[in-house]
């Protein structure tokens, strides 16, 4: 496995989006998390919710997973009073 990451930023929507974690919308003027990376020589252009991203992050470090299927996860019910 080899990863690579280009960007990384966190800007705010100008139309919908689908987050690549829970599959749930990114709506209009909502901020996000926006990965560009190379994955195995196959370049990855992901937008996650903010929240989504943090609970992926946590799911990569307590379970040790290395991968996962697109739009397979829950949308983390505690959204308010994340910062970014």
């Amino acid at each position: 496995m080899s990863y690579i990451l280009m960007e990384d930023k966190k800007p705010k929507a100008r139309k919908r989006y689908r987050c690549i974690w829970c599959g749930e919308w990114i709506e209009v003027g909502e901020r996000y998390r926006r990965e560009k990376s190379i994955y195995d020589n196959h370049w990855q252009d992901h937008k996650w919710h903010l929240e989504c991203s943090k609970d992926s992050a946590r799911v990569f470090r307590e379970e040790h997973e290395e991968e996962f299927d697109p739009m397979s996860h829950d949308r983390p019910t505690e959204r308010l009073g994340f910062s970014d």
